[in-house]
């Protein structure tokens, strides 16, 4: 990825658009909300181990074409990129469910490129276009290594929203999850 930068060089931005916004775990010295033209954000990939599991698979985001997505672009010193991209090659390229790729960004700094995990619909565990009622049920009911999958949706909208990046579709989907969390909660008393 490094070899095929097409800035250049220095120092290195990496894009997030999920968890990555919450948790990006590398070390960085700016952040930036950035916009990404050509890909949106979508429940769109299968997890048996994070957000679910094998018997009760959950949902976690992944970046499809078309549109637009607002996230955060995370910048990375130049003398540490290689080390801190390890990390994350780790934890998002455990399988093949993304592929990493140089996504145009647009911030309040200008236009940049960044590294972004883009969802391969090649991969076994690409779920595709679900109906947001599926998607529903599937985040409302699946929990993994890392927890419930409603809490890593609850957990994007909440950042998403603090960065004042509004995106309907996202929190409609959280709000019916969170419905139907507590309706499910109320009937197993």
């Amino acid at each position: 990825m490094l070899r095929d930068r097409p800035d250049g060089g220095g120092d290195v931005w990496l894009f997030g658009y999920g968890s990555l916004i919450w948790n990006p775990m590398v070390r960085f010295t700016a952040r930036r909300v950035a916009t990404v033209p050509g890909y949106h954000r979508r429940f769109c990939v299968w997890t048996h181990l994070y957000r679910g599991t094998r018997a009760v698979p959950g949902l976690v985001l992944g970046l499809v074409p078309s549109g637009i997505c607002r996230g955060v672009a995370f910048r990375i010193p130049a003398a540490d990129a290689q080390a801190e991209l390890e990390l994350v090659w780790q934890r998002e390229l455990i399988t093949a469910a993304y592929r990493p790729v140089w996504l145009r960004t647009v911030t309040a700094g200008g236009r940049g490129w960044a590294i972004g995990f883009v969802s391969n619909p090649g991969f076994v565990h690409y779920a595709g276009l679900l109906p947001e009622d599926r998607v529903v049920e599937i985040v409302a009911k699946a929990r993994g290594y890392s927890g419930a999958c409603a809490a890593y949706l609850a957990d994007t909208a909440a950042h998403l929203a603090r960065l004042g990046i509004l995106e309907p579709a996202l929190r409609r989907v959280r709000d019916r999850v969170a419905q139907l969390v507590e309706s499910k909660a109320k009937n197993d008393l």
